[in-house]
């Protein structure tokens, strides 16, 4: 069923490509793209019988970005009436992992690449109290993309966890993300 979904083939204004970091200005295209066409296929379903979405492609090749940014992005698929499939075709690293666990049907080739890292922040203060509450945000913010990642694949915080004691960024393949159902298949051109 996931083949026949992803080959059908898509209208070229259906499909986008993530392949630069997640920031401000991608992640406002990505939404617009998402939200044009959920309104779009609002009007067609409110005048056409019988009409049927056609599924949104976003292919994902990104090392990550701002973590605000992927919220925005997960948040536009999560709430997309319109199915987004996400196919990883070549790296879904940090943010990146995110985006690719929000669509409705997961994908990746073969070959891709994936990468979990603890939140990272940027932020640098010198006063006390500014650090205690840029803390206090990064371990919301981890919660949250803990949360999130737990709800849509196989994994556990305590997996996680284990990842974050250590400060390490967890690289894994394919096999290992159908393992963990971060996607659903291995896409494979018919």
């Amino acid at each position: 069923m996931i083949r026949k979904i992803f080959n059908e083939r898509v209208e070229t204004e259906r499909s986008f490509v993530l392949s630069e970091d997640i920031e401000n200005e991608i992640a406002g295209e990505i939404i617009r793209w998402i939200y044009s066409i959920n309104q779009e296929d609002q009007e067609k379903e409110n005048d056409v019988v019988n009409f049927q979405r056609k599924p949104i492609e976003l292919l994902i090749n990104t090392f990550g970005g701002s973590v605000y940014d992927t919220f925005a992005i997960v948040n536009a698929i999560v709430t997309s009436k319109t199915p987004v499939i996400t196919t990883c075709i070549g790296s879904a690293m940090s943010g990146g992992l995110y985006i690719l666990a929000a669509g409705h049907i997961r994908l990746a080739c073969k070959y891709s690449n994936f990468m979990y890292h603890e939140c990272s922040t940027g932020m640098v203060s010198t006063y006390r109290n500014k650090l205690v509450e840029n803390l206090e945000e990064i371990n919301r913010v981890q919660g949250l993309l803990e949360t999130f990642l737990c709800s849509k694949t196989k994994l556990t915080k305590k997996t996680l966890q284990k990842y974050n004691d250590k400060r390490a960024e967890w690289y894994f393949d394919s096999d290992d993300a159908i393992k963990w159902k971060i996607i659903d298949g291995i896409y494979t051109q018919q």
